[in-house]
Formats: C-alpha cells, sequence, structure tokens
C-alpha cells in the first residue's frame, strides 16, 4: 500500500458490520494470513458477493474475496506516533479516485496501462506524502 502505508506502521482497523466501499483499505485474509490492500469493487456473481482488492503499487488486483474474508475496514494509521485518520475528506475522495483509475468501467485494468499506473502511483505518492 506504498506511499500510503509504510513498513513499520500501525494501523487502526474498524471490526464488526462491515458494508465496504470502493476506494477504502481493507484487511482481508488470504492464503492465511493478512493483507491490507485497497477496495476497487464488489461485484455479485450467481448470487455470490465478491470483494475486488489491490494494493496500491500493485501492478494486478487480487483474487476475488467473500465478505468473510475481511476482517475488517483500516480508519486511521500511525507513523512516528503521529495518528492520522484515513476516512473522510480528500484522503476518501483520493482512494475513491485511485479505486476507479485501477478498476476502470469494465472490471480489472490489464498489465501495459502505463498512462493509468503513472497517474495512480502520482496521485497516491502527492496526495499521501506527509
Amino acid at each position: 500500500m506504498w506511499p500510503l502505508l509504510r513498513p513499520g506502521d500501525a494501523v487502526l482497523v474498524q471490526h464488526g458490520d462491515l458494508a465496504p466501499r470502493p476506494g477504502e483499505v481493507l484487511v482481508v485474509v488470504q492464503d492465511g494470513r493478512p493483507l491490507v490492500h485497497r477496495l476497487l469493487a464488489v461485484t455479485t456473481d450467481a448470487g455470490d458477493t465478491q470483494f475486488w482488492t489491490q494494493g496500491d503499487a500493485q501492478p494486478q488486483p487480487d483474487a476475488a474475496h467473500a465478505l468473510d474474508a475481511s476482517l475488517g475496514r483500516v480508519i486511521a494509521r500511525r507513523r512516528a506516533g503521529r495518528e492520522q485518520s484515513l476516512n473522510g475528506g480528500l484522503t476518501t475522495a483520493a482512494g475513491r479516485l485511485v479505486a476507479a483509475l485501477q478498476w476502470g468501467a469494465r472490471g480489472p485494468r490489464r498489465p501495459g496501462r502505463t498512462l493509468r499506473r503513472a497517474l495512480v502511483r502520482a496521485l497516491t505518492t502527492l496526495l499521501w506524502r506527509w
């Protein structure tokens, strides 16, 4: 999730009844370990709701997750003794924009879209560089 989250950062996770929205950062279980990635989209296939996530610095989305694979929503980060909310305002708007750029109108984007990747990296670097 670089540059939003860096090695050594701590995250505050909201557990319980989740109705996550694209752009939010979730903790999901993948291959038996927790993974902190951004929610790109929520889809329904044959009655099953699937959550698509991807790390901001990753080239491809993760495999789809079921809701029960989610451990919670990341609502704040702590870096160098300073806690910062990840909900509301510019952070929420930027997260939704990043999710839209990564997901696209017709599903996950494929590699090779250098302009899109450059925009995502520039946006996340500029907005979360503090």
